[in-house]
């Protein structure tokens, strides 16, 4: 599973209720423009991450296809006391620079296309902007302060409560987040989310997402090299 995949929750308070779990604030929601999200469990982890548009009984999450699972578990028990629902439809679809049909991809003003292929698109656009986008192999690891997100407008500090708002809040006014996301170029025969690294001080690290040739990395030192089993990472 390789593609962002989008997954819609339905119903009269479908904005309302997501108002709740996700760290941007839905009465910014719009139907033509896609904008940094997450959603947080009570620690304030990011469970899965991307973009969100919509209206207020609609609302669309541009996610990575490996945690769609992940969110509808997540937020299931808090569902069942809603007015709205997750559409048993999930659209898999790849990121773009061309324009089309869709919503604009904010910041970056990509859009997204169905025309799924073998070497989607969307790892080496994400590697070169920073953005750091969670799979199911880093999901509920990071704050998203980690992950570089906060860069991106991803996180409301103004908005009301979300859940694992106060731990987010809290490690951003106090500046306590200590691993932040670095860019690494890298060689050797394979290097996928969810690998640890190592550098030669055994500082220790995790991708967060790559490309064929670079990687992000949340680490909580600037090490110039850093190891995998299969890899070898520079900063760059």
């Amino acid at each position: 599973m390789n593609c962002i995949a989008i997954t819609s929750l339905i119903g009269r308070n479908a904005a309302d209720f997501m108002q709740g779990y996700v760290t941007s604030d839905m009465d910014e929601l719009s139907e033509s423009s896609a904008r940094p999200t997450a959603v947080t469990d009570i620690k304030g982890r990011v469970i899965a991450n991307g973009w969100a548009y919509g209206g207020p009984e609609v609302v669309h999450l541009l996610i990575h296809e490996s945690t769609v699972t992940w969110v509808h578990d997540h937020l299931a028990k808090y569902l069942i006391f809603s007015k709205a629902e997750f559409s048993e439809s999930v659209e898999r679809v790849d990121l773009v620079s061309a324009v089309t049909e869709s919503p604009e991809v904010s910041p970056f003003g990509w859009h997204f296309t169905n025309e799924v292929i073998d070497q989607p698109r969307f790892p080496s656009m994400l590697v070169e902007q920073g953005f750091g986008l969670v799979t199911s192999a880093t999901s509920g690891q990071f704050l998203p302060q980690m992950i570089g997100i906060t860069d991106f407008n991803a996180v409301s500090f103004s908005k009301g409560c979300y859940l694992g708002q106060e731990v987010v809040a809290r490690a951003e006014h106090r500046g306590q987040v200590k691993r932040r996301l670095l860019r690494y170029s890298w060689s050797g025969s394979a290097l996928n989310p969810g690998d640890s690294v190592v550098s030669s001080d055994n500082a220790k690290g995790v991708v967060i997402g790559c490309d064929g040739s670079h990687a992000l990395v949340v680490l909580n030192d600037e090490s110039l090299k850093l190891e995998s089993q299969h890899a070898s990472l520079e900063l760059s």
